[in-house]
């Protein structure tokens, strides 16, 4: 959190894999037993987003990706759920 584009020296500032706008909308305020629900709707996304082979491909190419989040929680956001369903 607070860090710029240009400060954490990002390659590659990939919006088409984070959850969609109307998910992030409808589950920004959460309660955590709702986690569940969000997490199982995130990966419904990720399984028909061509998105995913992107990421994939980027993550053959170069080794090593780092995902950055700006969540607050850091067991509790897309970052968790997108490395799980990368296989990471």
């Amino acid at each position: 959190r607070g860090v710029s584009k240009a400060a954490a020296q990002v390659d590659l500032w990939f919006k088409d894999i984070a959850p969609s706008p109307d998910l992030r909308v409808r589950w920004h305020h959460a309660a955590p037993e709702d986690w569940a629900v969000y997490a199982g709707e995130y990966r419904a996304e990720l399984a028909t987003s061509s998105a995913v082979d992107t990421a994939q491909e980027f993550e053959r190419e170069h080794g090593t990706v780092t995902l950055l989040y700006a969540a607050k929680d850091p067991e509790r956001n897309h970052a968790i759920v997108l490395l799980d369903f990368l296989g990471g």
